[in-house]
Order: structure tokens, then sequence, then C-alpha cells
């Protein structure tokens, strides 16, 4: 009857068991790629756009976005830990039995029973001996020999130090994970738990955080960033966690002297430097030190990185031109980057949030332009990205860019609008005038917004035109209404709300040939309009002196009203100059299990190396004293490797021929 296994064997069998410890390895191995594949430490607002609400509550429950840090993560390696050092405490007696015995007592059948064997009949036992002896010491075998009754065993062994390998590999596996376990977060997430930290979650100055999610700067460990504009400082970083952050001061401050940023001619950061300026509070000792990518400052065991850019704040000077209204004077504005603004309008108090400025917008070029210019890309220019928020919260993000962009060899203020980040922006393009200005479309915007100029214009257009000057009073007057009522259609919903009106108010047999009539009237009234207008301007006499550019430049400032009513709040945005200032990305690390990672590292190096380039060899030589023939004595040579190479083959092959050619006998 089999004895029971007591509980505490069967824990011990169970955590130094090869299928928990495949299974928990398969189980980091997944999360790492995990990790890999999704970008870690986001913002939590970026993975609702790219997963959708369900899916990125889902995966943050579960820890996807901080895969490194979570609970359970954490729980495989500190279970793997035990799991290799039960492992390797319950094979190294085999290993070092192993590694000191040549097993000297094997029998003669368990010898012919070796991968590598045969049988030699010898004449010359004693000579054979000592050449065998001899041979296998010129080989690097060390030797043991053992004599008895029935025969004299010689045991050679060599490459011995293969089973260290086994030893240091698992060791050094448990070594960095040890120090993977120094370097997580596992302190804070029982701060976490006790309720001695809570995370921040609002968006308040640094005076305003919760006292609990301020961490001392002699934390055991930590991974954060701050970003910090050009001239300004700051002591302390920021610790993701979850929807919320930490602040874990620092016993520094850093202070950045400037930020330089070199581009690639397809507009990409070829390089970026921070001009850094660190402080110790203690001693007030400084440190300057150029800092760039993949080369960082270390400050014991606090490393500073540098790992990003943004825009520090820099200063515009922007123009408001309101598309809808009597007027388009613009209204000047002086904001920066990162800041807010109120504006008063028809439609309420309007919220400007200027968040981003890029200075170069590299594209590739058309392939007209690049037979032209030679080149593959082409920079746009500065770009402003901002949003218009109404009182009810609701936004809209627009980004326009600084200078006219070229489109089929025409010049376009660009701008784009859209509801959410998740969509595509909707552009407008407004055409530029002959000095590259916004000057002829506000003029032209500003004639269909204002009734009493259009009527002015059209009253004075009919008594002058010999076609309308000959008609009556009343048929005047009616020539004049339909082209305002016309325009005001065209201006408040474009060709759809003339459509509109004719679907409503005319019989369906007649309604094809009035719309016809009245798209053709109100061209004649947006050219009316148009012409009297650069009349007035002083651009020409006549209509006869309308350039090839003034027609192309109708035809596209004609599109740009019809796109008004999908541009969102009618309140056109120029960037008209601005001071750049920068920020620099920093990431600040304190990892002291770095040095016990590396310590395991090599030893895992070192084991792996012994385990792949040490070949654990054995041979055997017994002289049978019991087995005579008129030949001599029988000799049985065995030998094995532990990988099965061809190269032991081979070396056996050697050695038996060398035992033949002493022996004069044959296999």
């Amino acid at each position: 009857m089999a004895k029971p296994v007591s509980r505490a064997r069967a824990v011990y069998d169970f955590f130094s068991s090869m299928s928990l410890a495949v299974t928990l390895l398969v189980m980091l191995a997944i999360a790492s790629v995990i990790g890999t594949v999704v970008k870690q430490g986001e913002p939590y607002q970026n993975y609702v756009v790219k997963f959708g609400p369900f899916w990125a509550e889902l995966f943050e429950k579960i820890g996807i976005f901080h895969i490194y840090s979570t609970w359970w993560f954490v729980l495989v390696i500190l279970f793997l830990i035990v799991s290799t050092t039960t492992c390797v405490i319950r094979h190294v007696p085999v290993f070092l039995r192993d590694m000191n015995s040549h097993a000297e007592n094997l029998s003669r059948t368990a010898l012919l029973h070796q991968p590598n064997h045969a049988e030699v009949a010898c004449t010359q036992s004693d000579v054979a001996l000592q050449t065998m002896e001899a041979a296998l010491k010129q080989e690097g075998f060390k030797l043991k020999r053992k004599e008895s009754e029935r025969g004299v065993m010689i045991a050679g062994m060599k490459g011995r130090w293969n089973r260290l390998g086994y030893f240091l590999t698992h060791i050094g596996i448990v070594v960095i994970l040890l120090g993977a376990v120094v370097d997580s977060n596992l302190m804070l997430k029982y701060k976490v738990m006790t309720g001695q930290a809570v995370p921040e979650t609002r968006d308040v100055p640094i005076s305003q955080i919760n006292p609990k999610a301020v961490l001392p700067q002699d934390n055991i460990s930590f991974r954060g960033s701050v970003t910090i504009p050009e001239g300004q400082k700051a002591d302390f970083i920021f610790l993701p966690y979850d929807r919320g952050y930490f602040l874990q001061q620092l016993p520094f401050e850093m202070i950045v002297k400037k930020f330089h940023i070199n581009y690639y001619d397809t507009g990409m950061p070829k390089d970026f430097i921070t001009d850094l300026v660190v402080r110790d509070k203690a001693t007030g000792k400084t440190v300057e030190h150029t800092l760039r990518v993949n080369h960082p400052l270390i400050l014991g065991d606090i490393a500073i990185y540098q790992s990003s850019f943004e825009d520090g704040g820099t200063q515009l000077q922007l123009k408001l031109y309101p598309l809808t209204g009597a007027e388009t004077q613009p209204m000047e504005m002086t904001s920066r980057i990162g800041q807010k603004e109120i504006l008063e309008t028809t439609q309420g108090k309007l919220r400007f949030e200027f968040d981003d400025f890029k200075l170069h917008n590299v594209v590739p070029t058309t392939p007209e332009e690049e037979k032209q210019t030679g080149r593959k890309m082409h920079n746009n220019g500065p770009k402003l990205v901002y949003k218009i928020r109404n009182e009810q919260g609701t936004a809209k993000e627009y980004e326009t860019y600084m200078l006219p962009l070229k489109q089929q060899g025409r010049e376009f203020f660009v701008a784009g609008v859209r509801d959410s980040v998740a969509e595509p922006y909707r552009y407008l393009f407004i055409p530029a005038d002959e000095k590259r200005s916004l000057k002829r479309f506000m003029a032209f915007i500003e004639l269909l917004n204002n009734d009493q100029k259009r009527l002015a214009i059209f009253a004075q257009y009919i008594k002058s035109d010999p076609q309308f000057s000959k008609l009556s009073v009343r048929e005047q007057a009616l020539q004049i209404q339909l082209w305002q009522n016309l325009i005001r259609l065209f201006r408040d919903a474009g060709f759809k709300g003339i459509e509109h009106f004719i679907k409503t108010n005319v019989p369906e047999d007649k309604q094809k040939s009035i719309k016809d009539f009245y798209l053709a009237q109100l061209t004649d009234g947006l050219q009316v309009l148009y012409v009297e207008m650069l009349k007035q301007q002083g651009r020409i006499k006549s209509r006869d002196e309308l350039t090839d550019f003034d027609k192309t430049w109708f035809e596209d400032a004609i599109n740009a009203v019809l796109a008004l009513p999908k541009f969102g709040y009618p309140i056109f945005v120029k960037l008209e100059s601005f001071k750049l200032l920068m920020a620099t990305g920093l990431q600040v690390t304190k990892s002291p299990g770095k040095d016990i990672v590396y310590f395991g590292s090599l030893m895992l190096t070192l084991g792996v190396f012994l385990l792949f380039y040490v070949r654990q060899r054995r041979v055997w030589v017994y002289f049978d004293k019991s087995t005579t023939s008129d030949n001599g004595h029988t000799v049985v040579i065995a030998a094995k490797d532990n990988k099965n190479t061809p190269e032991m083959e081979k070396e056996f092959k050697r050695l038996l021929a060398r035992l033949q050619q002493t022996c004069g006998g044959t296999p």
C-alpha cells in the first residue's frame, strides 16, 4: 500500500513541478506581448478613442493599460520566483552528485546500453590500460580508476561545468524576477489599498493636489514624467495610476535652459536636445548636462531621460473674422498655447482653448510639384490646433494653417474642423486674393450678409445696365427682390436651401424649370455683387477687365461659401504672428532593482553559455578479467554525450581505433 503524501510535500511538489513553471512563463509571455502591442501609460481618453467605451472600461479593469504594475502580474512573478527556487532546491543535489560522480560503478551490461559502445579482444591488457589512460588524459578527461576482482574500470568525465549551467540559468531567472519586484510599484499598491495614498483625478494646479497624492522623495522606486517649458523648472514628476496620477517629489530640481530640435526633410524629428541644470536640494550642488535621446543623465540610482517634446506655451497674435453678420472687421486676440479665452458672441459665450502649435507640417508633394521643384516633401508651415466650446460644454476641434497653401496652382487659407478626435477633419478652403490675404473674401462675405449694401448695389446696377433700365419700376423692384431672396437662401443653406424652397412652394410639374431659372438668376446676382465689389475696390472698371485669376477666384469663393454651414462656429481664426516656446518631456526613473537585474542577466548569460557550449562527456574503458579467450581479455569501451552530438561519435571512433591498435584485436 502506497504511503500517503503529506500536505506539505504535496505543496512542495506542486511549486517545484515543471508544469507550473511553464504555465507561469506562458502567462508572463502573453502579458509581455500585450504590454508591447498596447502602448502603456496613455491617458484614459486615448484608449476610449482607440477601443471604444466598452472595451476601454473592460481593459482598464483587468489592467491592460498598466499591465506591468497590475497585482496579478506581480503575483505571477512572485509565484514564478517561488516555483523556480523550489525547483532549484529540488534538483541541485542531483546536479552536484552528477558533477562529482564519474559513474565508475557501472556494470558491463550498463556500458553495453550506452549510445556508443564496443567490445575489443585485447592480448596486451596492461599496455592497453596505460595507453587508454594516457589518451583520455590527453583528450582532457578527468579520470577515476577502480579495480576489482572482475576487472579494472577507467571512468573519464569532461565538461562537468555543464551542469552548473542549469543552476546559473535558474538562479539568474530568480534574481531577475527579484529585481523586477523591487522596481515594481508593489509598495505603492499596498499604500493605496490601506488608504495611505490616494491618486489625484482632478486637473488642478500643483498647490491644490490632494496631499495623499503626493509621494515623498525617498520612495523606493518610481518611473514618471514631467513636461518643463524653456526657462522654467520642476522638482517633481507625475506617476500615472489608473485614471489618476501621483505627484512624486524629487531630491533635486530640474531647470531647462534651452531646448533644441532638428528635423529630417520629411518633417520628422531628427534629434531633440535639452540643456539641463540639476540642483540638489540638500547640498545646493548643481550639475549641467546636455540631455538627448538614449543619452540619460545618471544621478546615483536616479536616471533622467529625454523622452519627448511639445509646445511650451507659444505666444499667439490672432485675428478672429466673423463669417456672419453685416460687418466682417476682425477682432484681435492675444493668447498662448495652453490658455483659454472667453468671447461674447451672438451665439452666447464661446471658450477658445488653444491646444497645440506645430511649426513644421511636412507633407508629400504632388507629382507636378515634384517635377517642378525636385522635392518629394513640402512644408505647409505653422499650424494652430484649438477648440471652440459653447456654454453647454460641446466643443469642436479646429486646425488652421498660418500661411496660404497651394492647391492645383491656386492658394487657399485652409482650416479644418471635426466634432470629435475620432473623426477626420472637414476642411474649408478660402481663396487668397492677389496679395495673399483674406481681404477680398471677407468683403464678398460682407456683401452676402448685408442686405442694405446688396440692395444699394443691385439698385445702382439695374439703373445703369441697358438690359434692366428699360424695365418698369415694378419689374426692376421684382428683379432686385428675386436676387435678394435667392442670395439669402444661398447664404443660409447653399443650393439645398433653394431646392427646399422650390419643393415647398412650387408645383411638382414646374419644379425643374423653376430650379433652372432660379440657379441662373442666382449666378447672375452673385456675379453682379462680385463685379461691383471689384469696381468699388478700384480693381476693374468694367466686367470685361476681369482676369483669369478673378474668374477662378470667384468660383473658389462660391465653393467656400457653400462649405461655411459645415464649418461649425462662424468664426475664422487667422494666426498673424507667434513667438515660439518649446517644452521638453523628461522621464525620471529610480530603479535600484536594475543592478539586481543586471547581475541576474549575467548569471543567466553565463548559464546559457555553459549549457550550450560546454558538453558533458563521459568515457568508460572496462578491462573484464572474467572473460578470456585465445585473443586475451575482453575490453569494453563506451561513451556518451549529454547532447548526443556527432562530435561524440567521432571522438568515440577515434578512441576505439586507438584501443584496437594497442590491443591488436577487433570488435
